[in-house]
């Protein structure tokens, strides 16, 4: 990927002519919307290259939960045959009104967009892709099982999904910067209750996915299924060297001294003992779903 042309692409959005204008037509706040284009954006940044290394020629790709559609847009203009998928209803409908000036802003081809949640896709109506891809989305799905049964149907023989995200095996929870109580969200809503009712839509639209559940529905959907190590490490890495990620996760009062923290351990070689821990313990996750090919 040419990751020039890729900041080019994306700084386009992060300019005060663009912000300004599609504050205005969207209804929010030109902060909001600097917030959330410059959050989508840098991620973007991460993930885009990590999908279109896994793209060959002639494949057809959607995006599961596209937010503001940067990733998919930047792989039409690669002549990536995508689709996104992002529902309309619920606390993201702003997500919907943003990505439209997104697409427009653009000046190239708009992938097209289903507007449904992930549990509703059915071969019949919305086709089969190669490659299925979502970045920190299986968490908020709520009816989990059945959107990894649908996503399985839509999946050709052979096909591959690439998934990012939380692990709440680990006991921390990354939107609000909390602990986990294990396996006790109820518990977790009462030993912190200010920073939960801060982003009451955040945390009450999270499934606590974990490594173990994921496991078991790429069984009972007949997929294969891996766990790339090093994710954690890789985070912490980016935590320190991305600054605008890392204002996100460490820029709380605490920030500080936890930043401190991570910075001592890459120094000391931690990060590389991290690596060697069984990534089903660990947080984020990237997982690889894999559909076996049937031999007729």
């Amino acid at each position: 990927m040419e990751t020039d042309d890729l900041a080019a692409f994306l700084s386009r959005f992060e300019s005060d002519t663009f912000v300004l204008a599609a504050a205005e037509k969207v209804g929010i706040a030109p902060d909001q919307c600097r917030f959330l284009i410059e959050m989508f954006a840098n991620e973007a940044r991460t993930y885009a290259p990590v999908v279109e290394q896994r793209i060959k020629p002639g494949m057809k790709v959607l995006e599961i939960g596209s937010g503001l559609g940067f990733v998919s847009l930047w792989l039409a203009r690669r002549n990536v045959n995508v689709k996104q998928l992002e529902p309309t209803a619920g606390p993201f409908d702003i997500f919907a009104k943003l990505s439209t000036e997104i697409a427009a802003w653009s000046g190239g081809v708009s992938p097209d967009r289903l507007t449904i949640g992930a549990e509703d896709l059915d071969p019949a109506r919305h086709g089969t892709y190669d490659l299925l891809f979502s970045f920190n989305v299986l968490e908020h799905i709520a009816d989990l099982d059945r959107a990894m049964a649908a996503m399985a149907t839509v999946l050709v023989p052979g096909g591959t999904m690439l998934h990012c995200c939380p692990n709440y095996t680990f006991p921390y929870e990354p939107h609000l910067g909390i602990p986990l109580v294990p396996f006790a969200p109820a518990l977790t809503e009462r030993l912190f209750p200010a920073h939960i009712t801060a982003q009451k839509r955040v945390w009450d639209s999270l499934n606590f996915v974990t490594a173990h559940r994921l496991r078991r529905l790429a069984r009972r959907n007949g997929l294969d299924i891996e766990l790339l190590r090093g994710q954690m490490a890789a985070q912490i890495e980016r935590l320190i060297a991305d600054p605008i990620f890392g204002a996100r996760h460490l820029g709380n009062a605490s920030g500080k001294a936890i930043s401190a923290v991570l910075r001592a351990a890459r120094w000391m070689g931690l990060l590389t003992l991290l690596r060697l821990v069984p990534p089903d313990l660990l947080t984020p996750m990237t997982l690889i779903f894999r559909k076996p090919v049937v031999a007729s």
